[in-house]
């Protein structure tokens, strides 16, 4: 009987392996997670070259995790579990000494709510990596060309949940310290993370809102140049229920979606956007999008991307040039960015006959000088615009560069 249970058990496990097995073999690819709001990983390009510098294993290994069969309905299992049978680990904290005001801060696996403000915990600081990624694009592009340099840190919420709550969060002055001493003299601080309060951001989301930003863009301008150019009008379009990229791993049940904002004005809307990348023949396509909005984002299509926060500037993309035909100075500018810069770069358009975007996920830094025959750093202005988790993080950086 020993022998015969052993024999089913194996069996089983044998069936169930097969099983999966095939389904991963006839099952059709997703293209995006709608409960983790993020694009999965494809079947990688299987080449003799990419074999030897492993970056098809390393695809494959992506894509295997990312297109597992019932993947979606596991995930619906974890949370259920997460929530209703291991419960939320409850902090009680002050928000100012000696108050009777005592919120409750839920914390599940690095995630932090409180009154209906959700943020991501991370105490881990190594910016190693950044800083000799700046170094080198700044040696390669920058250096003795005549114009001049600046960064600015852009806080997560654990910032201000640290600050109001007491909860664990990256220590930003040694961030801070580790960028001033890492990178070249040349490189000048502005301090945007002193305009910043938590109720500038999503609720359920890790950007900041494009309303509530403009003090930010004007600091930026103020000390780059710029400023003068600035109408300061603008009418403000909506978008309800918007579900951020925190919404789904929400510690407590009930989490409601915001409100997502965008700024428009007679500039805005006559800002030319060109989208710039590389096919996998190594030709420069260059395209002209609608405008700085893509509307399209805020429709949800089946089997498609449905990111609402993609409405600036399309989202993620490698390489975008943004020209402003109402501009009144020929004076250009080069951002470095994430996705933050998404929603502040057409703000910052204002203030330049062009702008360009760089968003260093998707491009390598030998490649940058390739993307555009416009592109020139002789005496022009250089920002380097992050948030903290970028910053701290190589996936910041083109997979090829890490």
């Amino acid at each position: 009987m020993k022998n015969i249970k052993n024999i089913i058990v194996c069996a089983v496990f044998c069936l169930f392996v097969f099983g999966f097995f095939v389904a991963c073999i006839f099952k059709t690819p997703a293209t995006f997670s709608e409960s983790e709001r993020r694009e999965l990983a494809q079947f990688p390009n299987i080449t003799f070259d990419s074999v030897l510098d492993k970056t098809a294993i390393q695809g494959f290994d992506k894509y295997s995790a990312d297109q597992f069969p019932l993947r979606e309905q596991l995930l619906d299992v974890y949370r259920w579990y997460r929530l209703n049978i291991v419960k939320p680990k409850v902090v009680q904290s002050v928000v100012k000494p000696n108050s009777q005001n005592k919120p409750t801060v839920n914390i599940v696996n690095d995630y932090a709510e409180v009154d209906g403000w959700l943020a991501k915990v991370n105490t881990s600081l190594n910016v190693d990596f950044t800083i000799q990624k700046f170094n080198q694009i700044y040696d390669k592009y920058i250096k003795d060309k005549g114009g001049n340099v600046y960064y600015s840190v852009i806080p997560m919420k654990d910032y201000f949940f640290a600050e109001k709550y007491g909860t664990l969060s990256l220590d930003y002055n040694k961030l801070l310290s580790s960028l001033s001493g890492g990178l070249p003299q040349d490189f000048k601080y502005i301090d945007v993370m002193s305009l910043l309060a938590l109720e500038d951001y999503y609720r359920t989301d890790t950007h900041w809102s494009q309303d509530k930003i403009l003090d930010v863009r004007d600091k930026l301008l103020e000390a780059i140049g710029g400023a003068d150019e600035i109408s300061g009008e603008y009418t403000k379009e909506v978008f309800e229920n918007f579900e951020g990229v925190y919404f789904s791993n929400s510690p407590v049940k009930g989490t409601k979606p915001d409100t997502l904002y965008y700024l428009r004005n007679e500039i805005i809307d006559n800002l030319k956007v060109y989208g710039i990348n590389i096919d996998t023949s190594g030709k420069i396509v260059e395209t002209q999008d609608s405008g700085v909005y893509n509307l399209g984002a805020f429709v949800k299509v089946e089997n498609k991307s449905y990111e609402p926060y993609d409405v600036f500037l399309s989202g993620v993309r490698p390489f975008v040039r943004i020209e402003n035909p109402n501009a009144t100075t020929d004076k250009e500018i080069i951002v470095f960015r994430d996705s933050f810069g998404a929603s502040i770069g057409p703000l910052l358009a204002e203030g330049y006959s062009t702008i360009y975007l760089i968003d260093l996920r998707g491009i390598r830094v030998d490649d940058i000088a390739r993307y555009s025959e416009k592109l020139d750093f002789e005496n022009k202005d250089v920002l380097f615009l992050y948030c903290a988790e970028m910053l701290n993080s190589r996936s910041m950086f083109n997979s090829f560069e890490r």
